[in-house]
């Protein structure tokens, strides 16, 4: 039977992360430590060298510092420029992965609606609501047999399929291109032409995208304890 997904909780998932909080702050550190012990470097050469020292390979201080320091520079600037590209990298994967995260949370989100909508139909017995949801080639399999649309439906209609409440105990939506697959797990209250048929049930609804909406194609509920 179908299922309302009110109660149900959504349950997260762990994401993979190129890069953590703590490092992030670590290399931020890293970067800011190299970069002023450059500067300290670069500023102390100043500093010692004067125009009458001279310097390494036979410079005078003021050449010294001239030739010395653009060279300094250009070190830092690599530096940083590597570690800006690798922190972009690092962001542009974190990036990513967030943005799958919420899309699969509002895919989620989407069937949890659809799935309530089915359920409130059934509970009270709206065939026209209930009616778009399902895809005109839709069939369900349950512990009393194969239904279509149209005579799911009609029973509606007559009060033949009876469903008074139902607990969702856990509920799963795996996509696959136009294809969306809703597993889960409820205790329903409910009775078929006058048979109990409460209990606790492990389902299935196959979904199919047609002109962009989604549509069951095929419904399974398989029992657990039936009464």
């Amino acid at each position: 039977m179908p299922a309302d997904r009110a109660d149900l909780s959504q349950r997260g998932t762990p994401r993979k992360t190129y890069w953590s909080r703590a490092s992030y702050r670590t290399l931020k550190l890293a970067v800011k430590y190299l970069f002023f012990r450059s500067t300290y470097e670069t500023l102390c050469t100043a500093e010692t060298a004067s125009p009458e020292t001279e310097g390494p390979h036979g410079l005078s201080g003021a050449n010294f510092f001239e030739k010395e320091n653009p060279v300094k520079r250009s070190l830092a600037v690599m530096l940083l420029a590597a570690v800006a590209a690798l922190l972009a990298g690092g962001q542009t994967g974190n990036g990513q992965e967030k943005s799958k995260a919420e899309s699969k949370a509002s895919i989620e989100q989407e069937f949890r609606k659809i799935e309530n909508i089915w359920a409130d139909a059934d509970k009270n017995k709206d065939p026209v609501a209930l009616g778009p949801l399902l895809g005109d080639d839709w069939l369900y399999l349950g512990p009393l047999g194969t239904e279509t649309k149209a005579q799911h439906l009609a029973g509606l209609k007559t009060g033949d399929d009876k469903l008074e409440s139902i607990t969702i105990l856990d509920m799963k939506v795996r996509v696959f291109g136009n294809i969306t697959v809703v597993t889960g797990h409820e205790h329903e209250k409910s009775s078929n032409k006058g048979r109990d048929t409460s209990g606790d049930y492990l389902w299935t609804d196959v979904f199919v995208k047609r002109d962009g909406r989604w549509q069951a194609v095929n419904s399974q509920d398989t029992p657990l304890t039936v009464k």
